[in-house]
């Protein structure tokens, strides 16, 4: 019997530079706990049973809208080895959660078109997941590995319930001794998708159906000199009935997050990648990988690049024992940029208003006005398709190093301190470019943020 537990908490808020006053960017934290029942099945089998408890909540834009979620969660896996050739595994899973998220409006203002989406979608709920799942490691050849599987799933929802079958088999072929042809395909599903893994803020109701993913790919690893194995592999996606808050944002629009979540489309990507690696238990180790793909969308007649589209992206990490059990290491991360993203800022003189809220009223919030923004917002994209903007944000860069010193005891026991720098170079990145009437299209950088820490580290 065993017990494993984690959990994280994130905060990023900014401070007013007029009356110093904090709001709230960003907020969330996650918390998991796994009690674990594990027992052996003579010398051909194990079996295990787990049961998790977890927590998660999330705060955004100044902490109006919040979500919180309760989970209960119960799992079955096993594994049997009838031959040497074979060896099946397989499982059940079941989820509980429990959503309590809260959408707010502040000052009484009317919802706008963005928010009542939000309301549609992030609903307080419980919903119900449970899948059964089996795959086999078969080796007919003793150079020939095959892993066909299944996993089957009921989502539901706010009362809305909907099964999904994924079939699934990969394959390695050792090609000599120094190459193997490894290749993979795959069918998932899931549940309408918010801004990536949000704690507590997802979508309920399974509105607008599950997403279907076809994915495959195939490549080559190779064994080469200083015992250095290098993979290039190919790959392929198709994507249909695709929710995407980020991705699915059509050229020229801003409808907000939530209106683009309720956008439904078809997608694919396609590329391919290099991937370097050295063991890091070598005095020098670390790995390289490089990727270069393409990603597009289709929503209705329109077809364009996703946000998610970024045509080159490099990752280098290495790590030295300089002896003594000293060690020291850094990453370097470099990605070009995404298609251009805008976003079109109505100020107050475009609705007639003064510039100083202090010289007259504030910005009203009735369904008129909202519309009134909407359709100025229209006639500034219009607008700005005849600026001259680059095509794509611009490439970003960035530095990690690390320096640690190890102490180790008998038994297996081990402290070390550690001193680390993330963006020790102070890239700064640009997210988007902000425009408006008056002041044309500018930049809108992140950072630089720099993050230096000190920690202990132990084992035992």
């Amino acid at each position: 019997m065993s017990v494993f537990a984690f959990g994280s908490h994130d905060y990023l808020a900014q401070i007013d530079d007029d009356d110093g006053e904090k709001e709230v960017v960003v907020a969330g934290q996650f918390h998991r706990i796994d009690f674990r029942y594990d027992r052996k099945l003579g010398n051909r089998g194990k079996l295990r049973h787990a049961i998790t408890l977890g927590y998660d909540e999330s705060q955004a834009r100044g902490g109006e809208n919040a979500g919180k979620t309760w989970l209960l969660g119960s799992r079955t896996e096993l594994t049997l080895r009838p031959s040497e050739s074979v060896t099946v595994r397989a499982g059940a899973d079941a989820y509980v959660e429990r959503f309590k998220i809260d959408i707010e409006e502040e000052d009484d203002d009317a919802p706008s078109p963005n928010d009542l989406a939000l309301m549609r979608q992030l609903t307080s709920r419980d919903d119900f997941t449970a899948a059964l799942w089996a795959d086999a490691v078969i080796r007919p050849l003793p150079a020939l590995e095959l892993v066909p599987g299944v996993r089957s799933d009921i989502f539901t929802s706010d009362g809305v319930a909907k099964a999904t079958f994924d079939p699934r088999l990969a394959s390695r072929l050792e090609a000599g001794k120094r190459f193997t042809i490894v290749g993979a395909f795959g069918v998932s599903h899931q549940p309408p998708s918010f801004l990536g893994a949000a704690p507590g803020l997802q979508i309920g109701g399974l509105q607008g159906g599950v997403q279907t993913g076809l994915l495959s790919s195939a490549g080559v690893e190779m064994a080469l000199p200083l015992d250095i194995t290098a993979t290039v592999t190919g790959f392929r996606g198709a994507f249909f009935n695709l929710s995407d808050p980020i991705g699915n944002r059509p050229p020229a629009t801003e409808l907000g997050y939530a209106r683009q979540a309720e956008l439904r489309g078809t997608g694919s990507t396609y590329g391919m990648e290099l991937y370097l690696r050295r063991s890091l238990s070598k005095r020098l180790g670390g790995f390289l990988s490089y990727t270069l793909s393409r990603s597009l969308r289709h929503i209705g007649n329109q077809t364009f690049e996703s946000a998610y589209d970024r045509r080159h992206v490099m990752n280098l990490a290495a790590s030295y024992d300089l002896g003594r059990n000293w060690k020291i290491g850094g990453r370097i991360v470099f990605y070009t940029g995404s298609p251009m993203i805008l976003d079109y800022r109505v100020r107050r003189r475009d609705l007639g208003l003064p510039d100083d809220p202090d010289e007259g009223p504030d910005l009203p919030d009735t369904p008129e006005d909202h519309a009134q923004r909407e359709e100025l917002r229209k006639l500034l994209a219009n607008y700005v398709q005849s600026l001259n903007l680059p095509d794509r944000l611009p490439a970003f860069f960035r530095l990690d190093v690390r320096l640690e010193k190890r102490w180790t005891f008998p038994n297996g026991r081990w402290i070390s301190f550690t001193v680390e720098v993330l963006n020790a170079t102070a890239g700064k990145e640009v997210t988007q470019y902000e425009c408006s009437f008056q002041d044309g299209c500018a930049p809108e950088e992140i950072g630089p943020l720099v993050i230096p820490s000190i920690g202990v580290e132990g084992g035992f």
